[in-house]
């Protein structure tokens, strides 16, 4: 080794090691008082001095304000003479000179804790890029870590890495051959799963003391070629003890797709414990290691995710005091209330007030002048300054310098009988002043249930209008409760019924269910009234979202009963129309279109035209199931006419959505665009955002058939914006699906398998099979434009099973469509056939012949083509303004090129075209570009051949471009289409260059 920089303050020891740039010599350093890891540029490299001083730089950008216990922590950098890198020094051995280990659970323990690093490194994005044995040190008594107690393994040498938002060409550096990625390798991209394909290879060393890629092998390139290609050699063959589970998440780990990998070293985390690591990783990652003293505040919002409510807690109990947060989050920690859980940090339950703050705040009211001691118990009456301030309880300028937490911490000190007299009077100065909320919440305090059931009813119709459905519940729930303790429950069933809609819409169906339930079991001893009747009809219409139709049915016919004894005949004709709905979902039209009659009869009878608008838009919907849409966009008409002589913005929206539903499946979607973009119009005007969403989604969805694919883009997005804004999971999933959708037919598929994914996390979440059916369709048809149709036959046969479990026919028809595309097995085409004619659907039917029509063609089955086509074929001169009819055109043009009809090819040629251009959809471009080469070709034509060809090729290679994954990648390339453009344009390379060659 060279000697190292003579540095004032430091005394060489012991050199340490020897790099490809540096080294490294143990020190000691009297500033620390104790010793330290000095890294220095090699004296006997040429250029180290400016490779280490790059180096060392980025090591510093990345961790240098890191004081993780995970990491190697830089102490002190310099990149003028003398260049150096202090770092703490690691007493351990490195992972590299460990080896196997054969104790198992110790081997696991490690592996977890090198996973716990990358989840902090992932958490504040940071990529280490270089990760390997080497980079990573053990405790100096590592061999006793096969045991629950918590370590810190350490990692270093982060000049390679780079943050998650900068380009792959900020790093230094590619990396190590053998523990580079295969993206790393092929494109030289590094990201989070990068980082854990190293892990993967590095728990392949440590369980069997083999590298899975370059055991018997030295040169760098055959060993990134068999990184990109080959798999290594199965865990059970060299290690048969290995439990399935871990053999499993290290073949996960080394998986070629990224997307195959885990997604976080918190996922890698969990498998571990599953396959018997006892690592007690969740204890691992404290709040202050995300935080130095300088950025408390600025950096909570990032890592501590928490409610709206919680928000408002925290901020009140640490008044903009950093050193208050600190002590608030550390102790919420040690309480085991404040857990990291692989998104940030959560709180279990409410937020613990440490007993040090308390005291703090407490001293402030022991402190304060009598005037003010009895200002701030005014205000802890109310509950906090700003209400006692909107009140006029206090004025505006008092207690300015109070803590905000103080009125919370003294109402636990007012006398009860003192509480209750002021709350009393407090409670009707909030009522008058329409502060419901604050109203019922001093009601309460004062014991007065009436006056507090009354005004949770009034905020919370309130709140729920302002989106704002959580604090509605919460306020009922207060007064519910108390009025429970009382043995006053049976007063509070209108309150309930508020709270079971307000979980009813916004889909927390089980929530729902058990209120109404509770409203029954509460109404048990009283006489049958409305109340408890439309707690029947609001449960049967529950069970109609969750797909119930017996219940459904059950819960309606109940409150029908109790409606026909009260005489209430408008109610009866309601209920009706709840009856026919549900009968409608479970696809029974002709019951459903009996109610609706029935329903109608009565409420033209009583006069009621708004009773009756609603209802022929029922009927009409059914007729336009039934496929009769003339008869249905008359209805609507008559509905509209109806609703726009009553004046309700509102309801005349409605029908203006469900016209152009009924004009888009009647095949008029000008008409369509044109009432759905109205009906936005008008909820625009009437501020109804819930009414906005379900606009948004039918036009994008209509839009989105008619090809308008650039122009939905905007709606769509705002869609997404809106659903997002409104919690409402369910939207919100759907706009990511449409979005995903939109994207995918024009061609960029990354993004679109991004949005797929969004949307498929929270159908997960809130478990709608409906969505989850169209979730898989949708993906499906993504794996069949990258040229995977095994995969995207299995998902559409797995969609296909779950429709038909649930009776959707509509998911049903979807999973027929993508499967009769991958598939021509016979059953399939007459189930998606007979499906198309029982819903009435005659372009559905249209799209599935032309399925079989291209299938026939792929096998050169020509004639029969040709056969199945004649009365298909003139579907399309009937079709205008459809995104599928570029493909319809192109498919058409094949069958007339293989009858050597060169006229009509050109003429379907010419009609894609314009459409795939017109709507952006590269995919059906390639297409068009092909056949038109062909037609080229047989005239002779080999140099505009070649021009289209290579056109076809160019846009294939943006394609390419457009998918995010290398397998995927190779997937495309070696589609049928692909390779057959890739040889014709060789060949024609050739051909051409012989003819110019002999002056042809």
């Amino acid at each position: 080794m060279s000697k190292p920089p003579e540095l004032p303050g430091f005394r060489p020891l012991a050199p340490l090691g020897r790099g490809g740039t540096a080294e490294v010599v143990r020190v000691f350093s009297e500033k620390h008082r104790r010793q330290l890891a000095l890294k220095y540029p090699s004296q006997n490299e040429p250029q180290s001095s400016e490779t280490f001083a790059r180096l060392v730089q980025r090591e510093d950008y990345l961790i240098g304000q890191l004081t993780f216990p995970g990491l190697v922590r830089v102490l002190a950098i310099s990149t003028d003479q003398p260049q150096f890198l202090l770092m703490e020094l690691c007493p351990g051995p490195t992972l590299e000179q460990c080896g196997r280990l054969d104790n198992l659970v110790l081997a696991l323990n490690v592996l977890s804790a090198v996973a716990l690093n990358l989840e902090f490194l992932q958490a504040n994005s940071i990529i280490h890029g270089d990760l390997k044995p080497h980079n990573i040190f053990l405790p100096f008594k590592w061999q006793d870590l096969n045991n629950d107690r918590l370590f810190y393994v350490k990692l270093s040498d982060f000049s390679l890495g780079r943050f998650s938002h900068e380009p792959d060409e900020a790093r230094a550096g590619l990396g190590t051959v053998g523990y580079m990625a295969p993206e790393t390798v092929a494109q030289s991209r590094v990201t989070f799963p990068s980082d854990l394909f190293a892990l993967g290879v590095i728990a392949y060393q440590v369980l069997t003391g083999v590298h899975p890629f370059m055991d018997d092998e030295s040169d760098p390139v055959k060993i990134n070629s068999r990184v990109r290609e080959e798999d290594p050699a199965p865990l059970h063959s060299l290690r048969p003890d290995l439990p399935e589970d871990l053999v499993d998440l290290v073949e996960r780990l080394l998986a070629k797709n990224e997307s195959q990998r885990p997604q976080s070293g918190w996922e890698v985390c969990q498998a571990l414990r599953k396959a018997g690591a006892r690592y007690p990783f969740e204890k691992a990652l404290r709040p202050a290691h995300f935080f130095s003293s300088k950025n408390y505040r600025k950096r909570t919002k990032a890592i501590i995710q928490a409610t709206d409510r919680q928000w408002r807690r925290l901020d009140l109990l640490h008044d903009e005091s950093d050193a208050a947060l600190r002590l608030l989050l550390t102790a919420n920690f040690i309480k085991g209330n404040l857990r990291y859980d692989g998104h940030g940090f959560v709180f279990s339950k409410g937020i613990y007030w440490p007993t040090t703050l308390r005291r703090n705040t407490l001293s402030v009211f022991q402190q304060s002048p009598f005037g003010h001691k009895r200002q701030i118990v005014k205000a802890a009456i109310v509950g906090d300054m700003a209400s006692a301030r909107d009140l006029g309880i206090i004025s505006r300028d008092q207690l300015k310098h109070t803590p905000p937490s103080l009125p919370e911490l003294m109402q636990q000190l007012i006398r009860l009988r003192l509480l209750r007299k002021y709350s009393a009077a407090y409670a009707s100065r909030a009522e008058r002043s329409e502060s419901y909320g604050l109203a019922a919440r001093l009601y309460l305090q004062a014991g007065e249930l009436q006056g507090a059931e009354r005004c949770a009813y009034q905020a919370s119709v309130m709140l729920n209008k302002e989106h704002n459905s959580e604090a509605a519940v919460r306020i009922i729930n207060r007064v519910v409760e108390y009025a429970q303790m009382i043995g006053k429950a049976t007063e509070m069933r209108q309150l309930l019924m508020i709270r079971g809609d307000i979980h009813k819409q916004n889909g927390d169906t089980d929530l729902a269910l058990a209120t109404y339930r509770q409203i029954i079991d509460l109404s048990r001893y009283l006489p049958p009234d409305k109340l408890l009747a439309e707690t029947y009809k609001d449960l049967g219409d529950l069970h109609r979202m969750k797909q119930e139709s017996e219940a459904g049915l059950k819960a309606l016919h109940n409150a029908l009963e109790i409606y026909k004894e009260l005489n209430d005949e408008l109610e009866i004709s309601h209920t009706l129309n709840n009856i026919g709905n549900i009968y409608w979902i479970a696809s029974n039209l002709d019951a459903a279109l009996d109610h609706y009659r029935r329903a109608l009869r009565i409420q033209r009878r009583l006069d009621a035209p708004a009773d009756v608008a609603s209802t022929l838009g029922n009927i009409a919907m059914i007729y336009v199931i039934k496929g009769r849409f003339r008869r249905s966009i008359h209805l609507m008409n008559l509905s509209l006419l109806l609703k726009k002589e009553i004046g309700n913005a509102g309801e005349i929206a409605r029908t203006l959505n469900n016209l152009g539903y009924a004009y888009h499946f009647s095949g008029i979607p000008r008409k369509a665009v044109s009432c759905l973009s109205e009906a936005l119009k008008i909820n625009r005007r009437i501020g109804s955002k819930k009414e906005i969403l379900f606009n948004l989604e039918n036009l994008a969805g209509v839009m989105t058939t008619a090809g308008q694919l650039k122009e939905v883009l905007p709606y769509l997005k705002e869609g997404m914006s809106l659903s997002e804004a409104l919690s409402d999971k369910r939207h919100y999933a759907a706009f990511n699906l449409n979005i995903g959708t939109v994207l995918k037919r024009m061609g960029r598929f990354c993004e679109a398998e991004r949005h797929f994914a969004t949307g498929e996390e929270i159908i997960r979440e809130i478990d709608d099979k409906m969505l989850a059916v169209e979730a898989a369709v949708r993906q499906a048809g993504l794996r069949y434009l990258l040229g995977d149709k095994t995969h995207a036959l299995e998902v559409g046969e797995t969609a296909l099973k779950t429709a038909r479990q649930i009776n959707d026919k509509s998911g049903q028809l979807n999973a027929l469509l993508l499967i009769t595309k991958v598939s021509d097995e016979t059953h399939f085409i007459e189930a998606a056939l007979a499906l198309a004619d029982e819903l009435h659907l005659k372009r559905e039917r249209t799209l599935i012949n032309f399925n079989v029509i291209e299938s026939l063609l792929e096998q050169s089955r020509t004639d029969e083509a040709y056969e199945a086509a004649e009365e298909t074929l003139p579907e399309l001169d009937q079709m205008s303004e459809d995104i599928e009819l570029a493909w319809m055109c192109n498919v058409a043009a094949e069958l007339m090129l293989a009858h050597n009809n060169l006229e009509s090819a050109l003429g379907y040629l010419s009609q894609a075209q314009r459409l795939a251009n017109a709507n952006g959809t590269l995919p059906e471009m390639v297409t068009t570009l092909t056949l038109q080469g062909r037609i080229d070709l047989s005239k002779g034509d080999y140099e505009q051949c070649y021009r289209n060809y290579k056109s076809a090729l160019q846009i294939c290679k943006k394609l390419v471009d457009n998918i995010e994954y290398e397998t995927d990648r190779r997937l495309f390339q070696n589609k049928r289409s692909t390779m057959f453009l890739v040889d014709e344009i060789k060949r024609l390379g050739i051909l051409m260059g012989k003819k110019q060659r002999a002056g042809l």
